[in-house]
Formats: structure tokens, sequence, C-alpha cells
């Protein structure tokens, strides 16, 4: 369970990671990262789920082998994508910010919204380093949704191997990722679940205030 005080510690942004693999709008795989540092996406069936990379820290996680159950036109161009990953792709967080890094050859795409329609696809960089938000942009549409707004997104989806948003729905997509940041979520559910009273209370808003001035 998580508090207030846990998500936000020593000015900095701190989650755990709920990491759902999808082949063609099916789930294949969930799994919970408890690293502060993050996760790396690679793809390595010889691997012990959980392991951790010694120089940058971040946990690995490979993405399952796809299931002899798919049809072999799907199963070959997955496993394509799969092998194409080379070296991963990161899921981070540094400070306020969360972002993303490609290192190997398959194109990865992403979004905070799993039916996004509305813009161009945005692909995850190679050469460095990527900003996807800051933990103070969610904390402003919370303030936002307690005044009646739109409650802001704890989540990133990341297609690997196709460009993404386009024409296809996220279900026709060989590999889908989507990520939720806990500590995001758990300010949600109480801007979603706590009414009124509870979302306008003094405590609260004194401490979403200080996360906004931080950072």
């Amino acid at each position: 369970m998580h508090s207030l005080s846990q998500t936000w510690v020593d000015d900095a942004f701190k989650t755990q990671f709920r990491v759902s693999v999808f082949y063609r709008g099916v789930k294949v795989s969930e799994n919970l990262v408890d690293n502060e540092a993050g996760f790396r996406l690679v793809y390595s069936p010889e691997m012990r789920m959980g392991e951790v990379d010694r120089e940058s820290g971040m946990t690995l996680m490979t993405l399952p082998t796809p299931p002899v159950t798919f049809d072999s036109v799907q199963n070959r161009l997955t496993q394509q994508v799969l092998d194409s990953l080379g070296a991963g792709v990161d899921v981070g967080v540094s400070g306020p910010v969360v972002y993303s890094h490609r290192h190997g050859n398959a194109r990865a795409f992403w979004s905070r919204c799993k039916f996004d329609r509305g813009r161009e696809p945005q692909q995850v960089a190679k050469m460095a380093p990527q900003a996807l938000f800051r933990f103070q942009d969610f904390v402003g549409g919370i303030q936002e949704f307690i005044a009646g707004g739109k409650c802001p997104s704890c989540c990133l989806y990341i297609c690997l191997g196709e460009e993404w948003p386009d024409r296809k729905p996220w279900e026709k997509k060989l590999v889908m990722v989507e990520v939720v940041f806990t500590s995001l979520e758990f300010l949600r559910m109480m801007a979603e679940d706590g009414g009124a009273s509870s979302l306008q209370s003094v405590e609260l808003q004194m401490s979403l205030t200080e996360m906004m001035e931080v950072g």
C-alpha cells in the first residue's frame, strides 16, 4: 500500500512498475518491478526474470517467447520483433522525470493513452535517454481533476517493432507493453474514489502543492 510520503522522498519521485506484455492484444505476462531505478525490456529466454543489470542498476525484464497457441505467421513476426530488441528498451525514473531509452534495433513508439488517436507516433529515442513526462505534470493534472478537469493517465504504453498509434487498434499490434506507475495510480485512485471532501482536505492539497514546487 502506498502513501503520499512514499511517493515523494528526498525531492525524488518513487514508484514501483506494474508491467504487462500483450501479443496481438493477448496478455502473456504481468510482473511487478520493485526497483526505483526502473527496468529494461529485453528478450533473453535463458535469463532469470528479475535479474539486475550491474552497470545501470535496472531490473531486466525478459519478454516471453510467443505461445504455441498463436498462429505460425503471428509467431514468426513476433519472434522477429523480439530478436531485434538487442540490448533492449529502458523505462526509468531520474529525480522527477520518467524517461525511456532504446538500445537495440527494434523501433519503439510510446504514448500515455492506450487508445491514442490524436497525434503522430512518437518514437523512443536511441541516441540518448528521452524524458517522457515529469511527475509534477501528473500532480498538476490531479489538481485540475479535483477542480473538475480530466484525470491524468498513470500509465505508459510502448509498441515494439511497429509505428503506433496509427489506423490499427492497439490489440492488432504484435508487441505492446503497458507500464503502470503504482505511485501515480495511488494518487489517481485517491482522486477518483476519495470523494470531494477527502480530495479537498488541507493535508492532501498541501502535499500536492509541495510536490509541484520541487524539481
